[in-house]
């Protein structure tokens, strides 16, 4: 693939039918500019990017959740003939899961895999960031620097945050945050209802088993409500992970996550026609926003049972209007990186 002056990429070294071949054997692989720009690149010619790195390689977050938006794919060759995908664990040879993946992945910390949807007034007092703030809160410290790519550029400031993506508007735009405990990333488009900002971050919260993690994890519902503060939720779900204290996605096997709890802002519970005291009396569910048009977190637990508890309020929801709420959900397209 070549650029509009027919130079070729730097991160190109091939072309197998509509996938851009890209090779990496760095040990850590980021969202770097250079990076970026490739899936831009790539997303303009109608094509894909396969990744291929060593098994000794892992990716940051961004990175992993830009290529995933893009459609590409992440090969990982053992350098003895085996290689498989480094996030599904399918061997390229099509016999299955590849031994190698099933490795776990060391449990350095208990992570939190965060995401949620806000609304926000389309006016010059918006400002975006303090969802994320929210978040990292929750492990030894909100977010210090945000930029475009990786790794970050500028300080933490969610007004200088707000300008950039302002600037861009109306076109959907999203920038990487990073923190000592945390990384994510915030995208923001304009509706017909005003800005909404999709949010995906990953938190050490610390040790697995700690006290001081325990403690943290108690407060995820709490943290929860207080987003319906400063614009109105649509929706948001924690789930809860063994996993790197680094925060990057190695190509073993994952622990499954655990839900904590869900968020369903105002505009969901009228969807759903909850039941709001039903679910306060039977979950434990704390109201948020408005009393005239509450929306409600609904904690689960962790890993104190937390699917079992998820599935009994699918079922009290009903499966059904569950996933045609979600459906309905914003789910701005991420090519954009």
């Amino acid at each position: 693939m070549t650029t509009g002056e027919a130079r070729p990429h730097p991160l190109v070294d091939g072309i197998d039918g509509d996938e851009i071949v890209s090779r990496s054997d760095r040990e850590v692989v980021a969202l770097t500019p250079l990076r970026a720009d490739l899936l831009v690149a790539a997303h303009a010619a109608r094509r894909r990017v396969r990744l291929v790195t060593p098994a000794t390689s892992r990716l940051t977050d961004p990175l992993r959740d830009a290529l995933v938006s893009a459609g590409g794919s992440w090969v990982v060759e053992d350098g003895a003939g085996a290689a498989w995908d480094g996030l599904l664990g399918l061997a390229t040879d099509g016999t299955g899961v590849a031994p190698s993946f099933l490795r776990p992945v060391e449990a350095e910390a208990l992570q939190l895999v965060v995401t949620a949807s806000l609304r926000h007034r389309a006016e010059a007092a918006t400002r975006i960031g303090a969802a994320l703030e929210l978040v990292a809160g929750l492990g030894r410290g909100g977010p210090t620097g945000w930029g475009p790519h990786e790794p970050v550029e500028f300080p933490w400031d969610p007004a200088a945050v707000t300008r950039h993506l302002a600037a861009r508007a109306p076109e959907e735009s999203r920038v990487v945050v990073a923190g000592s405990s945390m990384i994510g990333s915030t995208l923001v488009q304009r509706t017909d209802k005003g800005v909404e900002e999709v949010l995906q971050a990953l938190v050490a919260l610390g040790p697995v088993g700690a006290s001081s993690t325990d403690a943290a994890l108690e407060q995820v519902p709490a943290r929860l409500r207080m987003l319906a503060e400063d614009a109105l939720p649509l929706f948001a779900s924690v789930f809860a992970r063994p996993g790197r204290a680094d925060l990057t996605t190695a190509p073993h096997l994952q622990a499954p996550p655990v839900p904590v709890a869900v968020l369903i802002g105002a505009p969901g519970v009228r969807d759903l026609a909850l039941d709001v005291p039903q679910l306060v009396d039977r979950f434990g569910a704390l109201v948020v926003g408005r009393p005239r048009i509450p929306g409600v977190v609904v904690p689960f637990g962790g890993a104190d049972g937390g699917w079992a508890a998820l599935e009994r309020f699918i079922d009290v929801v009903g499966r059904e209007r569950v996933r045609a709420v979600l459906r309905g959900m914003p789910a701005p397209g991420r090519t954009e990186v």
